[in-house]
């Protein structure tokens, strides 16, 4: 019978706490690196690590940037309840703004271009969870408006459905070109069911606040239209230059992303 490692089986005991751990820095605290921009990653001149900045070439020079987190252990500065206008950001690592300082990042940029407060709920990793960060916070920050993306896991299940079974495939089959066809079908299968779900989920936000919504595409789910949010594609086109961490978009690209928040939430 198969064994899956220790490391696995502890995130098994406290999935809430994996969430958490990605979500929730120590308050009050500046490091000068992140999860995934790491002192090793910054290789100028070389590509990017990720799908959708793979045919970009690193051409900055190293800088210094910081991570720094408000009283909530999130990036970004302290909230003003009482602002006239106030966002909540939610979503991903390009969310969070790995490889940038954070007044490069397209939540602070959009924000101050219209003079509003923010939070900002990144770096999620467990979709469900998330959506339960945005009702517990909106209950006393009261949003005008909602930026979210989809994450890397839709809920807990399909995080360790999707775990746990490319463990099996590791173990029982040794050639890489079918356990990558494996891996392929599996994510396809669990690709359909979050489009089934994220579906509800776009209904429960629209029909809850009563607010401008904004949802910003990067993988799983992609709807090119739906009454009642507005959505973003991001692509290589909004993708033209790299973070320090050789991996996710630089302060051009997310000054894009801003941009494009902004060409349909103005005010």
């Amino acid at each position: 019978m198969p064994q899956t490692d220790d490391s696995f089986l502890k995130i098994l005991k406290d999935l809430d706490n994996y969430h958490k751990s990605f979500l929730y820095k120590q308050p009050n605290t500046t490091s000068l690196w992140s999860d995934e921009d790491t002192e090793g990653n910054y290789v100028q001149g070389g590509r990017g690590k990720w799908r959708m900045t793979n045919h970009l070439n690193q051409e900055r020079d190293w800088e210094k940037i910081s991570y720094s987190y408000n009283d909530d252990g999130l990036r970004g500065p302290k909230p003003d309840v009482n602002a006239k206008k106030k966002i909540i950001f939610a979503g991903n690592c390009v969310f969070f703004g790995h490889g940038v300082n954070v007044e490069d990042s397209f939540p602070h940029i959009y924000s101050k271009k219209i003079g509003a407060s923010y939070i900002n709920i990144s770096e999620s990793r467990i979709f469900t969870d998330m959506i339960e960060d945005i009702d517990r916070i909106s209950k006393w920050f009261k949003p005008d408006k909602i930026v979210f993306s989809s994450c890397r896991f839709f809920d807990a299940s399909s995080f360790i459905e999707l775990h746990m079974r490319l463990r099996f495939n590791k173990l029982f089959y040794k050639d890489k070109e079918q356990r990558a066809l494996i891996r392929n079908e599996l994510r396809g299968r669990i690709k359909k069911s979050h489009f089934i779900h994220m579906t509800y989920i776009f209904e429960y936000l629209k029909n809850k606040y009563k607010c401008p919504i904004v949802y910003i595409h990067q993988k799983d789910f992609n709807p090119f239209t739906y009454e009642g949010i507005n959505i973003i594609n991001i692509n290589e086109d909004l993708m033209v230059d790299l973070g320090r961490d050789n991996k996710h978009p630089g302060p051009q690209s997310h000054n894009l992303i801003a941009n494009e928040i902004y060409k349909l939430q103005p005010e």
